[in-house]
């Protein structure tokens, strides 16, 4: 038996914006990183000994949005990330983690040559630069997969046709009055079409194989 834990990771979920479209996701993550090392100036962050801060700070942006592009790009290719319609919730956070952690040893990396020569080569260093790099940038990633929550809450259903094919999964569209307290609720292939009359509109829509009328003022 799936716990209701489970079906919400397993549930299918809209694919994050920034993951969807590689060139948004890298602008956005270059643009997000480099806005916070502007304005908060971590103590750690040192600047080159050929370029000054801003300088050095944008060279470290412009690798982590490559580094995002090239990313979701090359896991797209994997299998289990490839099909975008049984993309869920589980898989989006996978997805970020990994893009994160190529995020995070990429800045390890660039530091050896942008910053000023020194023992960088321990765990400690590794595991500081690390966390820094990951907790920046996974913010505007976590913040395009929250807005999709809402999609975990909505009532899927499989349609049947009149051939016994199944059809896609639908979204339920609700509709409610403005003026009375009115509410019709039903699934897109129901719809045959809509009309206005008067201060009312009148939907035509198949049920059971029938076609019934249902009116709603507004």
């Amino acid at each position: 038996m799936i716990s209701a834990f489970e079906k919400i990771w397993q549930k299918s979920y809209p694919q994050n914006y920034l993951i969807k479209n590689p060139v948004a996701g890298a602008l956005v993550l270059a643009l997000f990183c480099f806005g916070v090392l502007m304005i908060y100036k971590p103590i750690n962050a040192q600047e080159s000994s050929n370029l000054p801060y801003t300088e050095t700070m944008a060279v470290y942006c412009l690798s982590a949005g490559l580094t995002a592009y090239i990313s979701i790009r090359l896991f797209k290719r994997i299998k289990m990330f490839s099909k975008q319609n049984e993309w869920n919730l589980f898989k989006e956070i996978v997805f970020i983690v990994m893009i994160m952690a190529m995020f995070g040893v990429i800045i390890y990396l660039l530091a050896f040559w942008l910053e000023p020569p020194s023992d960088r080569w321990n765990l400690a260093t590794f595991f500081d630069s690390f966390k820094y790099a990951f907790f920046t940038g996974i913010v505007p990633f976590a913040f395009f997969t929250a807005i999709n929550y809402q999609s975990l809450f909505t009532t899927r259903i499989s349609v049947i046709d009149d051939s016994g094919d199944k059809m896609p999964l639908e979204n339920k569209i609700q509709i409610r009055s403005k003026l009375k307290k009115e509410e019709l609720i039903f699934y897109p292939s129901q719809l045959i079409f809509a009309e206005s009359d008067g201060n009312y509109v009148v939907f035509h829509l198949l049920v059971n194989g029938k076609v019934t009328q249902k009116m709603v003022r507004n």
